[in-house]
C-alpha cells in the first residue's frame, strides 16, 4: 500500500496522473447513474439543480 500511495504522489507531483470527467445524470435519473457506475465502474455525478 505504502508503495502504491508513493506512486500515487509521484504522479500528482509530475502532472502526470490522468483523471477522466465524471459522467453526470439529472437528479432524476438518480437510478441510471447508479447502474452505470455499477456496470461501468465509473463514478457518476448526480446533479441537483435548483
Amino acid at each position: 500500500m505504502i508503495k502504491d500511495a508513493e506512486r500515487l504522489l509521484g504522479q500528482i507531483a509530475q502532472q502526470t496522473i490522468v483523471v477522466e470527467n465524471p459522467h453526470k445524470f439529472d437528479f432524476a435519473k438518480l437510478n441510471d447513474a447508479l447502474q452505470f457506475s455499477k456496470i461501468e465502474k465509473q463514478k457518476a455525478v448526480v446533479e441537483v439543480i435548483k
